[in-house]
C-alpha cells in the first residue's frame, strides 16, 4: 500500500475500484503476513482516486486553507475495522513473530491444493511455539463458499478447536481425512469475508 509509482502511466490508490470489504480484508493480510505492514494514508478512509496524475493519488486528508475540518474520519467503517485487526495482531505474539505458511484447501475434504482460480478461499497460518493463527478470505465478490482449510496435524489433533478471534463467532472442530495426511477446519464465508482464527 503505497503512492510510489513513478513510470506508470495510470496510477491508483490501494482502494481504487474496491469494496470497503476487500479494503479491509487487504489490508487485514497485511497485518497479518510476514513483515512490517505500511498503510498509505487515506487508505484507512476508502480513499479511492486513479487516473494519469499524481494528484490522483495523494487525495488531502488536511486543507491548509481551513485547519478547522479534515477528512479524517474515525468512524469510518474501514478505519474501524483496521483498528480492530491491528489490534488483534497486538494480542497474539504469532501473528507478529509466527513463522507462515500458506495453506491448502479443498471442496470435498479429499484433493487439497493451493488457491489456483478466482472465487475461492486464501489461506495462510501464523504459528509461534503451539500457537496456530488462521487467516481466511473468500475473495468472490459475489459466491458464499465452503471449504475445508488445513491446519498443522501435529499442533492440532482430532477434535481440538479453532475460535474466531476476528470475523465471527463460535468455533471451528479440527477434522482429519481418512488417511490423517490432512488436518482441517470446515468453513463457510460469505463473499468477500475476512476472519482470524486461534487455536489458543
Amino acid at each position: 500500500d503505497n503512492h510510489d509509482q513513478v513510470g506508470q502511466e495510470f496510477k491508483k490508490r490501494f482502494g481504487f475500484d474496491a469494496t470497503a470489504e476487500q479494503i479491509i480484508a487487504a489490508v487485514g493480510f497485511l497485518l497479518c503476513a510476514l513483515g512490517t505492514p505500511c498503510i498509505y494514508y487515506g487508505t484507512e478512509q476508502g480513499f479511492s482516486g486513479g487516473g494519469e496524475s499524481d494528484a490522483f493519488i495523494r487525495e488531502c486528508m488536511f486543507s491548509l486553507s481551513d485547519k478547522t475540518t479534515n477528512a479524517l474520519n474515525p468512524k469510518s467503517r474501514i478505519y474501524r475495522e483496521i483498528a480492530t485487526i491491528a489490534g488483534v495482531r497486538k494480542q497474539y505474539a504469532a501473528l507478529r513473530f509466527g513463522r507462515m505458511y500458506m495453506r491448502q484447501s479443498s471442496t470435498d475434504g479429499k484433493s487439497f491444493e493451493m488457491p489456483a482460480r478466482h472465487d475461492c478461499m486464501v489461506a495462510f497460518s501464523r504459528i509461534l511455539f503451539d500457537e496456530e493463527m488462521l487467516v481466511v478470505y473468500n475473495d468472490s465478490t459475489t459466491q458464499e463458499d465452503e471449504e475445508y482449510v488445513c491446519v498443522d496435524r501435529m499442533l492440532n489433533p482430532e477434535g481440538s478447536v479453532f475460535r474466531y478471534v476476528y470475523g465471527g463467532k463460535g468455533k471451528l472442530h479440527v477434522l482429519k481425512n481418512e488417511d490423517g495426511s490432512h488436518h482441517f477446519v470446515k468453513i463457510r464465508l460469505r463473499p468477500m469475508q475476512f476472519v482470524i482464527l486461534s487455536n489458543r
